[in-house]
């Protein structure tokens, strides 16, 4: 039995070593969201304007041209839920503020990220921002760690670029991720756009009615 406890260590022992260090290492690879809070955190108590909201925003607002300091909590297929839930958690922490502008896409009052093709990215904000939808289970493991976060596959892939991975490129310290018009964008066509849109409307029918009364009674909590 001694003998077999020894063993069962010997083998357990590399995959514990391995998967820490993975877990470290993936740990210190900043992301949009991860980014986004440690800017934000640094700029709490100046801040004046909160904006927030979808890609639409992420890309297309930037608090540069404010008159008033802002900062722009935005992100891809951000819905009014997390919107709501970043500004409930901070309004507290951030004394200047006057404004906080929620923008709204065709698809914000009838989807949940939850329901669609980037339900993955829930398990970011459950992570990294301490946010979890109610419907998430409580038992993923995704919603702890980081190498089944980011995916097997993904994470052997930034060990074999000794997690040298920029995942923040083109962001800025208010928040704003800019893109730049000297190197085109080839991915930005009305065709893609047409494809994006669909993926992204794609609600629960039986939720459909549910979801929206939710999403409308989001907003009012921040009145």
């Amino acid at each position: 039995m001694q003998k077999f406890l020894l063993r069962s260590l010997y083998f357990l022992l590399p995959l514990v070593i391995f998967f820490s260090y993975m877990e470290y290492s993936l740990g210190r690879i900043n992301n949009s969201y991860t980014y986004k809070k440690e800017c934000l955190e640094k700029q709490m108590k100046s801040i004046e304007v909160l904006v927030l909201g979808s890609s639409q925003a992420t890309y297309g607002i930037n608090p540069d041209y404010f008159d008033l300091k802002g900062f722009n909590l935005s992100n891809i297929s951000q819905t009014l839920f997390y919107d709501t839930r970043l500004t409930l958690s901070h309004v507290d922490k951030m004394p200047k503020l006057k404004y906080v502008v929620i923008t709204l896409s065709y698809f914000s009052l009838g989807t949940q990220m939850h329901d669609g093709i980037e339900s993955w990215r829930d398990y970011y904000y459950s992570q990294f921002w301490d946010i979890s939808y109610p419907e998430l289970d409580q038992v993923d493991i995704k919603r702890y760690s980081k190498l089944f976060l980011y995916t097997p596959q993904m994470s052997l892939k930034y060990l074999e670029n000794g997690f040298q991975t920029n995942l923040v490129d083109g962001f800025k310290s208010n928040g704003f991720v800019g893109l730049t018009s000297a190197i085109p964008n080839t991915r930005i066509s009305d065709s893609l756009g047409r494809k994006r849109a669909r993926a992204s409307y794609k609600p629960a029918p039986k939720k459909e009615y549910h979801t929206y009364n939710y999403n409308t009674s989001c907003p009012p909590h921040l009145l």
